[in-house]
């Protein structure tokens, strides 16, 4: 690149420079207060009117009758002097269409009547659109959002939040059965409840008990 083209170029990129500060400061100054003029117009008929975030060369207006049906309004910086407004319509029942230009001017006629003028076609043109529907039999169903979603929705709405549980009672602990030896120690600290009243004697108590002897028998005869 020589000499000259290196300061054209530079001179062409101050220009686009300034020339995005001035669409800036249009936008601020001439365009916005027309969209919040129609805003509350618009809104009390039915509408949805969000401002959009754009960048340094389009600015962007969105107007909806419904999730699925809307209009969108452009402002777009083309060149370093010139503002363009365009519109595309959206709605199900037709294909996806081209944006629609509207009018190219110069920086200097960017007011705010100019932009109040292309906020009523593009308006003009959505209900025009959506009475030629009507017409036509298609079931347009008219349902505004005040606010975009912060999440995505399917057909059914938001998935429903799941209930907090009621935590469960706790488990008593199962006592384990006793050993032999616990067994063993029990019997001896409490003889009486570890042998019923009536139980017949076991083998070693049999064992150490002296058999009755035939004197005895007799006594016990003499005394009967």
């Amino acid at each position: 690149m020589g000499k000259w083209e290196e300061h054209f170029a530079t001179r062409m990129n101050a220009l686009h420079h300034a020339s995005s500060g001035n669409f800036d400061d249009l936008v601020q100054a001439e365009i916005m207060p027309a969209f919040e003029d129609l805003k509350s117009f618009v809104t009390s008929g039915g509408f949805t009117a969000v401002a959009m975030k754009g960048c340094d060369k389009i600015r962007p207006f969105r107007f909806s009758l419904s999730k699925e049906m809307f209009i969108d309004l452009f402002f777009r910086r083309r060149g370093p002097a010139e503002v363009t407004a365009s519109f595309q319509l959206h709605h199900p029942f037709t294909e996806r269409r081209e944006a629609v230009v509207l009018e190219t001017v110069p920086l200097s006629s960017v007011t705010e009547g100019w932009a109040r003028q292309q906020f009523q076609v593009c308006l003009d043109e959505f209900l025009t659109e959506v009475e030629a529907l009507i017409g036509t039999g298609v079931p347009v169903v008219l349902d505004p959002l005040a606010e975009a979603p912060d999440e995505p929705t399917g057909a059914d709405g938001p998935a429903p939040t799941s209930k907090r549980e009621a935590p469960a009672a706790p488990k008593k602990p199962v006592p384990a059965p006793p050993t032999a030896q616990q067994q063993e120690s029990s019997a001896q600290a409490n003889p009486q409840a570890s042998t019923p009243p009536d139980a017949a004697p076991t083998a070693s108590e049999a064992a150490k008990t002296p058999p009755a002897t035939q004197q005895d028998t007799g006594s016990q005869q003499s005394a009967a």
